[in-house]
């Protein structure tokens, strides 16, 4: 997928929930939506590279049109933070090989790993033959890694957006892609009607309309943006992505309190640290380098693009994970702590509890005591960012 906002990650849900009341139900209706469309059928994939059925590329080009349009409408109307958003780092050269490898492979047994596994679940035999031969070759790239890892990091352009290819916008390019796509899909059918003459040419009315409407849709959110729009794309840095030169050390823009330790541990040289309470619990205790700031002062702060930020504010606080979007928005590696303050606590201001140190296992409280060097509170309180 080209950009992924897991609510888990971002701290919106818990992983339990996320576990049972996401991850099933929507693997499920994404399953029974592939194989209501027929893409549980291996011949039926295998028939687009011969132009014979071309209802999976028609298909695909209408998921795109509909989650380009869903989620910039959704940034528009600021329900959905696209700081949270993460997109796929660019690797041109080994994107193309495993691209042209993928195809191969979809080419020989007609499926794909997504829908190898949703034929699989109604008993189909080619999905199991593929399904192995797919977990087999998993099995085998991640065994010999480091033979190709260096082609594999190679040609690295961090988050390469279309746009910013283009010169031309965000907008611009959504409407640029719906055009693509309605056009791609048109031109598809007209291929499989000249070539095979099992289809035929009368567009539903339907289809016409909701056509049409796509691009009306995208042409508004294109031309005439609301004052988010702006927020949005005029930010510097690559919402929610970073420079080539980095690689996310977590996947979550929240951590717990050993994550955080690392961070600040690995990143010393570069890391940056705030403290979003307020003044008289920052002058009662903080995280050693910590400094005293404000959302609103974080967002004027002047950051240097590869600073790694952490983030902690009182326990449940939600400016703290705004100021999180916000400097991601940026461009920048800013992460939160989960739990506040009073997470961190135990770990880092208070001596090691014996019932704390029974929950760590020995490698934990090895690296513990390393990040507690880096975390452990000064004798004297640091000054903040500004004068209260």
């Amino acid at each position: 997928m080209a950009v992924i906002g897991p609510l888990a990650k971002t701290g919106e849900i818990s992983q339990s929930l996320n576990l049972w009341l996401a991850a099933f139900p929507i693997g499920f209706l994404f399953g029974y939506s592939l194989q209501r469309a027929g893409l549980t059928d291996s011949r039926k994939i295998a028939a687009v590279f011969y132009l014979k059925d071309v209802d999976v590329p028609v298909l695909m080009f209408t998921a795109i049109v509909v989650a380009a349009l869903g989620l910039w409408g959704l940034s528009l109307l600021e329900v959905l933070d696209i700081g949270h958003v993460y997109f796929v780092p660019t690797y041109l050269a080994p994107m193309a090989v495993g691209g042209l490898i993928f195809g191969v492979g979809m080419v020989m047994g007609g499926y794909c790993p997504g829908t190898s596994f949703a034929a699989l679940v109604i008993g189909k035999l080619d999905a199991l033959v593929f399904a192995l031969g797919f977990l087999a070759g998993t099995l085998l790239f991640g065994d010999l890694f480091p033979i190709w890892k260096g082609f594999y990091e190679s040609e690295s352009f961090g988050v390469l957006r279309l746009d910013q290819v283009l010169g031309i916008g965000l907008g611009p390019t959504l409407l640029l892609v719906v055009l693509v796509a309605v056009g791609g899909s048109i031109g598809l059918r007209r291929l499989q009607r000249y070539f095979w003459h099992n289809v035929d040419g009368t567009v539903p009315r339907g289809i016409r309309v909701l056509v049409g409407l796509a691009i009306l849709i995208a042409a508004v959110l294109a031309f005439f943006p609301n004052r988010s729009f702006f927020a949005i794309t005029e930010t510097a840095g690559s919402m929610g992505g970073w420079d080539c030169g980095w690689e996310d050390p977590c996947e979550s823009v929240m951590v717990d309190p050993l994550k955080a330790g690392r961070l600040a541990y690995d990143y010393q040289d570069r890391l940056r640290c705030f403290d979003l309470r307020d003044p008289s619990q920052y002058q009662g205790s903080h995280l050693q380098g910590a400094v005293l700031a404000t959302p609103a002062e974080l967002e004027t702060m002047a950051l240097d693009p590869s600073t790694l930020v952490i983030l902690y504010g009182r326990q449940g606080d939600p400016q703290v994970r705004k100021a999180v979007g916000t400097l991601r928005q940026r461009g920048l590696r800013a992460f939160a702590v989960e739990g506040g303050f009073e997470a961190l606590e135990p770990y880092y201001v208070d001596p090691l509890s014996s019932r704390l140190e029974a929950t760590l296992s020995a490698d934990q409280l090895s690296e513990l005591e390393a990040y507690r060097a880096v975390c452990s509170p000064r004798q004297e309180p640091q000054e903040g960012a500004a004068s209260r």
